[in-house]
């Protein structure tokens, strides 16, 4: 029986799949019986393969002889066996008998298929294809040929098969085949590629045009994508014909548009292209394009458009392709025109743009051409678009290779022709980018010119087309600027026609544009056809009642600049949108008011003055409609500030009162010749004004009255602080040009004035601005001041305006940083003292009030200094007042929070105010001073560090290095304030009772007409003075003869002295002691010389023709030929012995010395005791009722501290002490005369009361104290017998009277000073110390500064020019006789190194502690073969400071006069008849020390401002050269220098301090 299917099916099966291992002994028993030896099947098994058998027989036989085959080899006739015995069960009606035979069949065909035989697999192949396409005779078909590997002896027949059945699976002919259309393709592509040699081109034919059916009409992707492979493979591996190869490129051209086969269907194209049918494939392509309005598929055309372009440029170029671009670009764009689609057209775009992109630098025109004919066409098409999305991506696309074009046109690279690309760009103008049309516009802007007819015409179409009806800001400004390029190209021939058929119709409505750029690009235009416009015909134009085009175009700038203001002040608070549009609007206002100041530097000089007039009154009337309309705040403030910087910044030539400007900044005024400023007095127009007006060349005069209405204007209803600001800092200047302010009446500088007096009250409206910003009354003074103070010299103000200035600018000084009030207060005093007298006292109050600090040190400082150089100013100060000052004064003296300048000037300052000081007051004062010097401790280490930090900090006035006294040590600075403080006692105890100045170095020793050996000297050094006593003793007859005269009885010394030697050249000073007294005191009394005719020198400058001869030229002849006068003949007294005594005083004021005539009486003169007086002595002996007989002068400087003597010489007498005033020249000569009348001769007598006294250390008394008349009492019998005595004992001197020693000892009588106190320098030494001696005689105590003066005639700009001058202007004459007096230059007198060969005169200013001598070219001799004027330079190009006085008509600039030390030019010039200017000119690190800088004064006040201003720039340049030096410690004055030399000395020959205790500690 039997088994059942399933069982028999699980036996087969478990035989194929198990291994040898797995069967058990039974199946190989069976398995045995079925196989002989022989590599065959025993007879049983063909038994039951036979067709006589069971069929379960024989299908169990096939089962074991499946595991047979699979093990065993057998032989080809016993595989045929096999076949032939079952070969009719495959086509039985059973199904599973056909499926079971067909799987062994398989099994066997696979396992032997190397033993098969040719027949045999014939017979199978044949079977095969008999049996049709399924999925068991695939398998069997792909047993039989290795998968389609192997065809061996079917070669001939497998096309047929792969052809047949794929038209059965693939194509229309299907016939229900279970085989997969996959697996088919997949065996047709493996035949194919390695048997598609045996593929005949007619199968691959049919087999293509069957592939490319399937791949169109596929229906999953895989399937889609078998198909692509077996082209592929047909067109690697097979020939391929041209009749199918439409349907392939057509297929690939429609496969390329599916994104996910895209690549893999170019890849097939290349592989194409490759090819050797790529050419045609390429014609193909191409035919297929110029037909493409025949195919309804438009994805063709777009993949063959893609095809093209990447064939032949794209990324994968094949590179056997040598077609031309321009071959395949016009079938693209027929294709384009054909078919009209955006799909077609956009691939064509984009092969375009990759063509442009990879090689548009080397495309031919032709290729351009087609290129461009392409775009036409593309643009065309754009409007056809329905599609929103498509056409957005299609302009996209076309604007991309537009704009590569441009681009490679813009690097040069483009061969097409420009007009052509022009053209498709302005084909679509509307929808390029503002770039292109930039380029478009200047582009056609090249084609606009002269030559070419209707060029204006073309220019209007270009305007209307691109700014009226183009809306881009861009593009509208681009037309406007070739508006402005040919009108700069072409102005000179057709300025005119241009701006009356363009420009005036293009801005006719400029006023309604909203746009800020095209205002902005219109003013321009505007200003630049206002720059280039020629006027000549502008008097033409006037004559026919016509404007001219310049006033056109200047009357749209104006109803552009005033369009909207009444709008923008009623909107102005609208919202805050409005508010920002409204700030941006008025932004053009400013443009066109900088374009208006443009226009004016431009054309200045060349333009009519009424174009000039027209544009200031222009903006002077936006500023009145602005002010009207209420906008006073941040709205428009921007233009107001510019406005106002334009109009106040005009000036006036002072001489000729033209018109200026500053064109450029730092460049000089630059002067119109057609509109000058005329006082009002006195510009009354001429009769044929009318005519003069219309004249071109016409001059007009200007009034600046518009200006100042409109500033008063804004000081009364300005909100907006910069504005204000603005306006103010520019009118200072402008009403420092008196030609302008005197062209307007005098009221109107009269209603500013009262405007600005009146401001600070008014500091409420800039509490707060919309900026944010606070205005206090001190920034407002700071501004409102140096505007006042430009008033001041204007004498035409009305008299009740004076008085109102003054305490305007007076009362801004409330703060610590009210430095230009200070400034301005300065002027004041200077130029409207009489007017400061009554504000004297509450301005020096106002001064003490305010703390000290470095900003506010030297305008505080410059103030005092010119206040005391004006005797009314301190008129009415009482004690409290001086006590003010000196508050002031003090603090700036601390040297460890100020510069050293500051310092410097300081003590200066304290000088110069105590000297002005009554004498009743100077002890009190003197004393208070010491106090508050005293009171001012130096800080700590650490603090002082800290405070000259914030010091350095704060000021702007500190250099940047060496300013500061911050890197000095502790040490030093320690020192530099005992220098400066023991140099302050020194001049209190000086100037006590005396304002008169040290007598200048003598020259002439008084013993030279006796021998050597006979003079005897000694040294002796007291505290902080040098004393040096000299002695000479002779002998002199007994009794005189009868017969001899007056001269034969007088010594070598006094023959020298008699009336019977040469005339003697004397000081005045000496003639004034001289004069009066008919004793001789001092050294310069008899230090005479025999004077020597002398003559006239070769060459005398010419300017000394300015010299008044009636004033002093005779006091000089005076000077200079007066005589001394001998004394009337008298006995004398009988003695054996006789001689002379010197004694020589050095301290920190100089030198002072007397000279006595030893005879028979001992004693000392009592002016020797009054002139060393110190004023550190209790009040009660000080301070008495003074007489008129009484007398404080003296004729050289006093004062070594330690040596000091008074005498109470009529000490009833009284006087009125509101009389005694060291002004008064008249009270010093009373007291000067009647001094000592009772001293009798200058023999050496005995004293009532005389007594000489140091203060220790330990008893801290004064140094020298007056005795009352009890204690002269009792002191009396310490002095020698009275020369009364009638003993004979008392009639001859003592043999040791001539000794130094003695003398010295009776100047110290009383036994006060203590060895430790007084030094005698050694005899051995005496030598050594004599030479020191001169090289501190050497060292000046007053400050000598040379300053050079300079005279620059009209029209001179060089420095020889100026040297060479040999006179000035009279008004110059008169400038030098103010700044000083004149001194002889001689032999004997070289004021500032001067000598007789550098002319006769010059002019010496000085004071008790200053001296200036002036080095004046014009008094300088001029050589002709000196052509530079090295011989004046010589002088005048090594002074630091240079005073020049400037009629040239041009600027002088700082290094004019050239030299290494020319640090400082004060610049003179004349501005009207009694007016000068002074300007500063310095180096920063000069100018940092130096406030007042500019001023505008009278003749009388300059010169007096010139010198002081020169004597402070000296000083800054002294203090900088010390510090640039390192010098240590550093320089104050002449008098602290001296003051070191004796205390280096002091230190030399003796380890004892020095003594430098003040009055102070006594009291």
């Amino acid at each position: 029986m039997a088994s059942p299917p399933d069982r028999r099916r699980g036996l087969i099966t478990r035989i194929f799949r198990s291994s040898g291992k797995e069967k058990d002994r039974s199946q190989v028993r069976n398995l045995a019986a079925y196989v002989s030896s022989e590599g065959s099947i025993t007879q049983t098994a063909w038994n039951n393969l036979s067709i006589d058998s069971e069929l379960s027989v024989r299908l169990r036989t096939i089962d074991m002889l499946s595991a047979v085959v699979v093990e065993r080899r057998l032989e080809v006739s016993t595989l045929e066996g096999l076949y032939h015995q079952t070969k009719d069960l495959l086509v039985s009606a059973d199904p599973e008998v056909s499926v079971n035979t067909m799987q062994f069949l398989i099994t066997l065909t696979h396992h032997q298929a190397d033993n098969l035989g040719i027949a045999l697999r014939s017979t199978f192949f044949d079977t095969i294809r008999t049996l049709g396409p399924s999925t068991l005779t695939h398998a069997w078909l792909n047993a039989l040929t290795q998968q389609g590997k192997n065809v061996g002896s079917v070669e001939e027949e497998i096309g047929d098969l792969i052809v047949d059945w794929s038209s059965r699976v693939l194509g229309d002919r299907s016939d229900g085949s279970d085989l997969s259309k996959f697996a088919l393709m997949s065996y047709i592509n493996v035949v194919l590629k390695h048997n598609g040699a045996y593929i005949a081109e007619q199968q691959a034919s049919k087999l293509v045009y069957i592939i490319c059916v399937c791949a169109c009409t596929g229906e999953s992707d895989d399937y889609v994508d078998q198909c692509l492979d077996l082209l592929d493979s047909i067109l690697a591996y097979s020939f391929l014909g041209r009749s199918e190869l439409l349907i392939v490129v057509t297929t690939i051209c429609k496969m390329v548009n599916d994104e996910k086969r895209a690549k893999r269907s170019w890849h097939l194209m290349r592989t194409l292209f490759r090819s050797h049918l790529g050419y045609v494939a390429m014609n193909v392509l191409c035919q297929l394009l110029e037909t493409a309005d025949a195919y309804p598929e438009r994805t063709v055309i777009r993949g063959a458009v893609f095809c093209v372009s990447m064939g032949l440029w794209g990324s994968q170029r094949v590179e056997s392709l040598r077609h031309s671009p321009a071959a395949v670009l016009p079938s693209i764009t027929r294709a384009l025109e054909g078919t009209e689609c955006p799909m077609v057209g956009l691939e064509a775009l984009r092969c375009v743009n990759r063509l442009v992109q990879k090689y548009g630098r080397d495309l031919q025109q032709f290729t351009w051409d087609s290129v461009l004919t392409l775009l036409v066409c593309a643009c065309h098409i754009r409007h056809k678009i329905e599609a929103r999305s498509e056409e957005t991506v299609f302009v996209r696309q076309l604007h991309e290779v537009i704009t590569g074009i441009e681009l490679l046109n813009d690097a040069n690279q483009y061969s097409g022709s420009p007009e052509s690309l022009f053209a498709l760009v302005e084909s679509c103008a509307e929808e390029r980018p503002e770039h292109s049309i930039l380029r478009l516009l200047d582009y056609r802007s090249q084609s606009i010119y002269p030559l070419k007819s209707n060029w204006l015409v073309a220019l209007n179409e270009l305007i209307d087309r691109y700014y009226k009806k183009d809306h881009r800001t861009n593009v509208r400004a681009r037309a406007i600027d070739i508006v402005r390029r040919v009108y700069t190209s072409h102005h000179r021939l057709y300025d005119h026609k241009i701006v009356q058929m363009v420009i005036i119709p293009l801005f006719a409505n400029l006023e309604t544009e909203k746009d800020p750029v095209i205002q902005d690009r219109s003013f321009n235009l505007l200003f630049d056809v206002a720059k280039a416009v020629s006027t000549a015909d502008a008097l033409a134009e006037e004559l026919s009642e016509s404007p001219d085009i310049l006033t056109q175009v200047l009357g749209i700038v104006e109803r552009v600049l005033n369009s909207n203001v009444q709008n923008m002040a009623k909107n102005k608070e609208s919202s805050q949108r409005l508010t920002e549009v409204l700030a941006e609007y008025l932004s053009n206002r400013e443009i066109i008011v900088c374009g208006i100041n443009d226009v004016i530097d431009e054309r200045w000089e060349a333009w009519p003055a009424k174009y000039v007039i027209m544009l200031i009154d222009m903006l002077a009337n936006h500023l009145v409609l602005q002010y009207e309309c209420g906008l006073c705040d941040s709205l428009g403030s921007d233009v107001r500030e510019r406005i106002f910087t334009l109009l106040l910044c005009l000036t006036a030539d002072p001489i000729t009162g033209r018109l200026g400007k500053q064109l450029r900044p730092d460049d000089p005024f630059v002067f119109t010749p057609h509109i000058v400023c005329a006082e009002s007095a006195d510009s009354s127009p001429p009769p044929d004004v009318d005519r003069a007006r219309k004249s071109i060349d016409a001059i007009t005069i200007f009034r600046w009255t518009r200006i100042a209405t409109v500033l008063t204007s804004a000081v009364k209803k300005e909100r907006c602080w910069p504005v204000l600001r603005s306006a103010l800092v520019n009118s200072a200047v402008m009403l420092s040009c008196r030609p302008i302010v005197r062209s307007a009446p005098v009221d109107v500088l009269e209603k500013v004035l009262l405007a600005l007096i009146g401001l600070p009250n008014d500091v409420h409206r800039f509490a707060q601005s919309d900026a944010g910003e606070t205005t206090s009354t001190s920034e407002l003074a700071e501004l409102v001041c140096p505007v006042l103070a430009q008033a001041i010299s204007y004498d035409e103000l009305p008299e009740h305006i004076r008085p109102k200035l003054c305490r305007a600018i007076q009362e801004g000084i409330v703060s610590e940083r009210s430095v230009a009030a200070v400034l301005a207060t300065t002027m004041c005093v200077i130029g409207l003292s009489d007017l400061m007298v009554p504000l004297a006292r509450d301005l020096v109050g106002r001064l003490a009030e305010l703390p000290s600090s470095p900003r506010m040190a030297i305008p505080v400082l410059e103030l005092l200094s010119e206040a005391a150089g004006q005797p009314t100013f301190f008129r009415y100060f009482q004690e409290k007042q001086f006590r003010f000052v000196f508050d002031i004064l003090v603090p700036y003296t601390s040297v460890d929070q100020f510069t050293t300048f500051i310092v410097a000037i300081a003590y200066r300052l304290l000088f110069r105010w105590y000297l002005v000081v009554p004498v009743q007051w100077r002890v009190t004062i003197g004393r208070y001073i010491l106090q508050q010097v005293d009171a001012q401790k130096p800080p700590s280490s650490a603090a002082s560090d800290t405070n000259m930090a914030q010091v350095e900090r704060k000021s702007s006035i500190q250099a940047t290095s060496n300013t500061s006294l911050q890197a000095q040590n502790i040490k030093s600075l320690k020192t530099l304030r005992e220098d400066a403080r023991a140099t302050l006692v020194a001049f209190l105890r000086h100037f006590l009772f005396t304002n008169e100045p040290a007598a200048s170095l003598v020259k002439t020793d008084p013993f030279a007409a006796f021998p050597e050996e006979s003079i005897r000297t000694a040294h002796w050094l007291v505290a902080d003075t040098i004393l040096t006593v000299r002695t000479v003793a002779f002998s002199v007859p007994q009794e005189a003869d009868a017969s001899s005269t007056a001269d034969d009885q007088l010594t070598p010394f006094d023959r020298d002295l008699s009336l019977g030697s040469a005339s003697t050249t004397i000081t005045p000073a000496d003639n004034d002691l001289l004069s009066d007294s008919p004793r001789r005191r001092h050294q310069s009394a008899v230090q005479t010389r025999v004077s020597k005719t002398v003559a006239a020198p070769p060459t005398v400058a010419m300017d000394d023709s300015y010299i008044s001869t009636n004033t002093h030229l005779d006091a000089v002849d005076r000077q200079r030929s007066v005589r001394i006068q001998p004394n009337e003949p008298k006995a004398v007294a009988p003695s054996t012995t006789d001689g002379y005594t010197e004694i020589i005083v050095r301290h920190a004021y100089g030198r002072s010395s007397w000279l006595l005539r030893c005879e028979s009486s001992g004693g000392l003169p009592t002016d020797f005791y009054a002139d060393l007086l110190r004023p550190d002595l209790p009040t009660s002996t000080l301070v008495r009722p003074l007489s008129a007989t009484d007398d404080f002068s003296r004729s050289s400087v006093s004062g070594g501290g330690g040596l000091s003597m008074a005498s109470s010489s009529q000490p009833n007498s009284s006087m009125d002490q509101g009389d005694v005033f060291l002004d008064d020249p008249a009270h010093l000569e009373t007291r000067r005369s009647s001094f000592g009348a009772g001293a009798g001769s200058g023999e050496m007598r005995q004293h009532r009361a005389m007594t000489i006294s140091v203060t220790t250390t330990a008893n801290r008394k004064s140094d020298i104290e007056l005795l009352t008349p009890d204690s002269a009492a009792s002191s009396a019998a310490m002095q020698p017998s009275s020369p009364a005595d009638p003993s004979g004992e008392q009639s001859a001197m003592r043999a040791d009277a001539a000794e130094p020693a003695w003398v010295f000892l009776q100047l110290c009588q009383g036994g006060a000073l203590s060895s430790d106190q007084v030094v005698r320098i050694p005899a051995a030494k005496a030598s050594q110390f004599a030479r020191t001696l001169r090289t501190l005689d050497l060292i000046g105590h007053l400050e000598t500064h040379t300053v050079g003066v300079v005279y620059a005639a009209p029209g001179q700009k060089t420095e020889a020019e100026m040297l060479a001058n040999q006179y000035g202007s009279e008004r110059y004459a008169r400038f030098l006789r103010q700044l000083g007096g004149i001194v002889p230059i001689s032999e004997d007198s070289s004021p500032g190194g001067l000598s007789e060969k550098d002319g006769h005169f010059t002019y010496v200013y000085d004071d008790p502690v200053t001296q200036v001598v002036f080095h004046v070219a014009t008094l300088m001799p001029t050589n002709e073969s000196d052509v530079a004027c090295n011989a004046k330079k010589r002088y005048i190009g090594n002074d630091f400071v240079t005073i020049v006085y400037n009629d040239s008509g041009h600027p002088y600039r700082l290094g004019t006069i050239s030299g290494k030390f020319a640090h400082v030019a004060i610049i003179v010039v004349p501005q009207d008849d009694e007016t000068l200017s002074i300007t500063l000119l310095a180096k920063d690190e000069i100018s940092r020390w130096l406030a007042a800088k500019r001023a505008l004064l009278k003749d009388n006040d300059a010169a007096s401002l010139c010198r002081k201003m020169a004597m402070r720039a000296q000083l800054s340049v002294n203090v900088w050269r010390t510090q640039e030096a390192a010098s240590d410690p550093p320089y104050l004055n002449m008098a602290v220098e001296r003051y070191r030399k004796i205390k280096q000395l002091r230190e030399r020959y003796t380890a004892a301090p020095i003594l430098t205790k003040t009055f102070i500690d006594a009291l």
